[in-house]
This record gives C-alpha cells, structure tokens and sequence, in this order.
C-alpha cells in the first residue's frame, strides 16, 4: 500500500515531491481557489497517503507563501490582494536589480547558457498550457540569476518572492499578450550579464521589473 509504514524514506521523498508539484501547481493555476481550507486527512486520502508525507508538502508550500497553517481547520490557500503584488514588486526591484549587478561580475558560463535558454522562453495567448510552462521557466531565468550571486541570502529572498509572484502572473497572463516583450526584456538582461556589464545588467533588470508591474498591475485591477 503506498501510505504503509513500510513506505521507506527514499520512497516518501519521492512520493512527497510528486504531490508537492501538483498542489503547487493547483495552487499557481487557481485550481485551488484563494479562501479554499483543506486538511492533511482531505489531502492524504485524496492522495491515498498517510499524513506524513502531506504534512512535509504543505509545510514546504507554506514557507513559500502559498499556503497558510490555520490552527485546529488545517490549511488556507492565502488570498491575492493588489496591495500584497505592489509590495512584492518593491521588493523585486530593490534585491534582483542588485542580484543582475552581483551576477555580472561573477556569472559562469554553464549559468549563462541555461540563461540564454531561458531567455526565449514565451507562451502562446489563450494556451494555459504554455502559460504554466512560461512561468516556471520565467521563475528559473529570475533564480540563476540570483543564484549566480553566490550570495544564499538573497537567493532565498529571490526565491520567496518568485514563489508568491507566480499566482499573480498566472491570473493575468492570459489577458494580455505580452510575450514578445518579455523575451526582448530577458534577452536584454542575459546580453548585459554576457558582456560582464554590472550597471548594465542593473538597468536591464530595473527596466524589466517596471515593465512588469505596470503591465502586471493594469490587468489585476481589471
């Protein structure tokens, strides 16, 4: 059975991770809608597990933000607020502005590469499919560039606020075609940090996060 006790933790970690992915991804999409409760005894019977491994997912899902523990009901799928994205963009702007800076001086060519990639990564208007699939790319482009900082602190800032930013993006998305300004706006940052250009790097990041939050913010208040 694949919640027994026998169940033995390599097992579990995979088990957990496959579970983690698709809550997530319930999450980002709105599948689980803002204001949903749920409980471990919910999630572990509709995933046919014990409570171990859901407890170990929804523990991950809410140090990134997207879930709330809610004492004695479970879990909460926290609300969007307009006022939470103008927060997280202020956010944005000051640490990977600094990030894109830090990374040129220092960035690997293996980190360059899958930024190169990256960078061309669009969607297609009206396939939610490709709009799931441009933003986990658009969090990984955001990650290796903090990453590339070698700095851990700002890499779990960058992180956190990538992880929230996702269900924001993935409600607007689709109301706007804005796919080719973000390859141009990526591509920019990527030529920046190839040329080993820190300000410019700066200014190229600076430049695609105002982008976004005007963009970002005229569709959410539709």
């Amino acid at each position: 059975m694949r919640g027994s006790r026998s169940t033995n933790p390599r097992q579990r970690r995979v088990l957990s991770d496959g579970i983690y992915d698709r809550l997530k991804a319930e999450i980002i999409t709105g599948a689980l809608k803002p204001g949903h409760y749920f409980s471990e005894t919910e999630l572990a019977r509709r995933f046919r597990v014990s409570r171990t491994p859901i407890r170990e997912v929804c523990a991950l899902l809410e140090k990134e933000g997207l879930l709330q523990s809610i004492p004695y009901k479970g879990y909460l799928i926290p609300p969007i607020t307009f006022e939470d994205l103008q927060k997280l963009y202020q956010v944005q702007l000051i640490v990977e502005s600094a990030c894109a800076e830090l990374a040129a001086r220092a960035i690997a060519s293996a980190h360059l590469r899958t930024l190169e990639q990256l960078c061309r990564s669009s969607y297609t208007f009206e396939d939610r499919k490709s709009y799931f699939e441009f933003i986990r790319a658009n969090f990984r482009f955001h990650a290796l560039i903090a990453e590339a900082t070698g700095n851990d602190l700002l890499l779990g800032i960058v992180l956190d606020v990538e992880n929230k930013l996702q269900r924001f993006f993935y409600q607007t998305i689709g109301l706007g075609a804005y796919g080719p300004q973000l390859v141009e706006e990526h591509t920019a940052i990527v030529r920046a940090l190839r040329d080993g250009d820190p300000q410019r790097a700066r200014r190229a990041m600076e430049q695609h996060i105002q982008n976004t939050k005007e963009r970002t913010s005229k569709l959410f208040l539709k």
